[in-house]
């Protein structure tokens, strides 16, 4: 039995429509029709290039793990055709993109197998958008017994002119992401990296309103626009594209991501389709949306908050200024009933502390050592956002972080939590660990008493108690034993 199927390509949501920033000038958005394309009739017969199921769900496949779970057979067909674009050389891409057959074995309902083609190429459209040739399809497949063939073939040359264009935005993407990683923050705490991401998203990007405004699918709708633009207004990206980079940044650094698809409000009568992210933190699903953080030019305003949240204040008369109010999930697809269910309070960033540092009420304490702003990624977390002060002052990235200085983590000059630190060895408070410091717990055993961060302090090695071995830590390290 052979069938051919013929696909109306909706790519992320009817083809995400129109991405939509706010203002109370826009007019309802319309949806961009997607495009007819023909099933490649395919025959039953096994071919050397055919590819099994073999790989394994990663935390990129966030919907197909949920969207495919009541069939295993189009998880393994989803978890094929991912495997072939991963490892597909660059060299084979072409406009017209058939993929080798798909073979599998074993296929227990071949009707549940044919209901879920559809649910597979959206996990794929929404969830994988790294593939942004893989905008426009047709498929066929043939079955013999319990054995199905299945072809895919992809169409991109409604936005590419050549397969040359294709290889040179992969190429562009691909060195942007890994420049991009690689200067994340050094300590990668998760919080953190968002906010670069967020910030670097914001800083190389202008929204492409000619690229929303054309009613079809284009550049400014694929990753790629969101990665390489450099503030080009005519080749930036719409929302599709922002958020399509911001979750594929954050999958590639580890941290639970997807894209969210749905209608953003600004106001009565002003409303249109709209793509935005939900990111896991610390167990809980917040709500992003960089399109808006950069186009409202608040990079703080609807990063890592809660449904409810009041992100648009200006929409409170409207009864719409909640995030989960201006942001409406879910555009009639197949996925819509698997979109994150979001913390209802924005995420709140404490001074933590992290490693062989310790944490008792508002202090941090720091391991025996010396800290500058700049070498303590080790031992707080999200230190390149912490400004750490004392007696008012700010500390410089260069100068020594003292018992007694204060540490505050703030993000786009919003202010979130401050600690009280205190770094074992310094009991003087300046930060280094010197010869007034072996004084200083040489009169402890002599009968100073110390309290407060001092007596913290003077217990070096952290064991809950002020013994001798905490004098001989200072002493050994003073000596330049240590």
């Amino acid at each position: 039995m052979r069938k051919t199927k013929v696909l109306i390509s909706l790519l992320l949501a009817i083809i995400l429509l129109v991405s939509y920033v706010p203002s109370f000038a826009e007019e309802e958005s319309e949806v961009m029709p997607g495009r007819l394309v023909e099933a490649r009739e395919v025959p039953f017969m096994l071919s050397p290039s055919a590819v099994y199921a073999t790989s394994t769900p990663a935390i990129d496949d966030y919907y197909a793990t949920r969207a495919l779970a009541g069939c295993p057979d189009a998880l393994r067909l989803y978890n094929s055709i991912v495997e072939i674009f991963t490892n597909m050389d660059p060299q084979n891409y072409q406009l017209t993109l058939t993929l080798p057959q798909i073979v599998l074995t074993g296929v227990s309902n071949v009707s549940l197998f044919d209901s879920y083609i559809m649910t597979v190429l959206e996990c794929l459209w929404y969830g994988r958008t790294e593939f942004f040739w893989n905008y426009s399809n047709g498929y066929d497949y043939s079955v013999a017994g319990s054995t199905v063939l299945f072809t895919l073939t992809c169409y991109a040359d409604s936005i590419f002119s050549s397969a040359d264009d294709i290889r040179m935005c992969k190429g562009l993407m691909d060195n942007a992401v890994k420049n991009i990683l690689k200067n994340r923050p050094a300590g990668q705490d998760t919080y953190e990296t968002l906010c670069y991401f967020n910030e670097w998203l914001c800083d190389h990007n202008v929204y492409n309103d000619a690229g929303a405004a054309a009613g079809t699918y284009n550049l400014s709708n694929v990753i790629v626009s969101a990665l390489i633009s450099e503030n080009s207004t005519t080749l930036g990206p719409v929302c599709q594209a922002y958020a399509a980079a911001f979750r594929y940044l954050c999958n590639k650094a580890g941290i639970e991501c997807v894209s969210v698809l749905g209608i953003g409000h600004t106001g009565p009568g002003s409303y249109g389709a709209h793509a935005w992210n939900a990111v896991k933190i610390d167990g809980n699903w917040y709500g992003n949306d960089t399109t808006w953080n950069d186009s409202l030019n608040d990079r703080d305003s609807q990063f890592c908050v809660g449904s409810t949240t009041s992100t648009c204040p200006d929409m409170a008369p409207y009864g719409r200024d909640q995030f989960s109010l201006c942001h409406v999930s879910g555009l009639n697809t197949g996925l819509d009933n698997y979109f994150p269910t979001l913390s209802t309070s924005k995420y709140m960033p404490t001074v933590r502390a992290k490693g062989n540092s310790a944490q008792s009420g508002n202090k941090v304490i720091l391991p025996f050592g010396e800290y500058t702003p700049a070498n303590v990624y080790n031992v707080i977390e999200n230190a390149s956002l912490l400004t750490f002060r004392k007696n008012g002052s700010t500390i410089s990235s260069s100068s020594y972080i003292s018992t007694g200085a204060t540490a505050t983590i703030s993000y786009s000059g919003v202010n979130y939590d401050t600690k009280n630190i205190v770094v074992r060895g310094d009991m003087n408070g300046d930060g280094r660990i010197t010869s007034i410091d072996y004084v200083m717990i040489k009169n402890y055993f002599s009968g100073t008493n110390y309290s407060g961060d001092t007596a913290i302090a003077c217990d070096v090695n952290g064991d809950g108690n002020i013994l001798t071995s905490d004098y001989f830590m200072i002493k050994t390290y003073f000596g330049g034993v240590a």
